[in-house]
């Protein structure tokens, strides 16, 4: 099934590449096999290319496409899991590891010593310096002398927000850290959603305008309008909005599935 998906991810990315290329060398040159025969070439050098970055990407982190593809389900189930429910998931992979005693705003745990507090900030955006904030907060409340943020990814500003706060140690564990330190050899998840009520920001809007439920219609429409430059005069207009739909196809199938 995994093979089955990245498959068809790659068919829908040399598609999109494919009729970006093909219609604007086309739209210059008026040569249609010329144009058609260098699309094809563009669209398999970028393939190639990817597949070389995600080759290098998967020796660097150590993990196999499966492990990738684990990690990435994992990930999905947080981010949308209560968090009452993520601090349970974590209580129960962490009392297997240390002396760990579970809170409801947190897990603290004895190592070496050391007063370690585990706080998980899954959410469908980065870590950014306010829940930062509210970990650190955290922490200091339980008076810990670590705190071990877990989370998706983390932004650069928040990162260098860190690092200059004193007082307390402070670790991050990403996505892809917390999968080998903590669940390689735990159960994934049950993605339990929380409903949450809040306005949503303009990044929001991005997430669910680029879902990978919508590669299809991006990917319908951009197809329709490339197919129409051929034939309609004047078609700069069919070029133009068939390529953004082209382009946005290829941002939403890079992105993961949610609801």
């Amino acid at each position: 099934m995994k093979y089955l998906n990245y498959t068809i991810s790659a068919i829908i990315r040399f598609i999109c590449v494919l009729s970006i290329s093909f219609v604007w060398l086309n739209y210059y040159f008026r040569k249609f096999s010329t144009s058609l025969i260098a699309s094809i070439s563009i669209a398999i050098f970028v393939e190639i290319f990817l597949l070389i970055i995600e080759i290098n990407k998967n020796k660097k982190n150590n993990l196999t496409r499966q492990q990738n593809k684990i990690i990435d389900d994992i990930n999905l189930a947080l981010e949308y899991m209560a968090k009452k429910s993520q601090i349970n998931y974590f209580a129960n992979i962490l009392k297997n590891m240390y002396c760990s005693q579970k809170y409801s705003d947190c897990i603290i745990s004895i190592k070496n010593k050391e007063k370690v507090c585990f706080v998980p900030s899954y959410n469908a955006n980065s870590c950014s310096i306010q829940d930062a904030m509210e970990c650190i907060k955290i922490a200091l409340n339980h008076n810990a002398n670590t705190l071990v943020i877990l989370t998706n990814e983390i932004d650069s500003d928040t990162a260098k927000y860190i690092s200059k706060i004193d007082g307390i140690k402070i670790e991050i564990f990403d996505t892809i850290k917390t999968y080998k330190l903590l669940i390689l050899n735990n159960p994934l998840p049950e993605c339990k959603i929380g409903i949450i009520n809040k306005k949503y920001s303009f990044k929001d809007y991005l997430s669910i305008a680029f879902d990978r439920n919508k590669t299809k219609g991006y990917l319908t429409c951009g197809l329709i309008l490339i197919f129409s430059s051929l034939f309609v005069p004047y078609n700069i207009y069919y070029v133009v909005m068939g390529t953004l739909s082209m382009i946005f196809a290829l941002v939403s199938i890079s992105k993961k599935r949610a609801s």
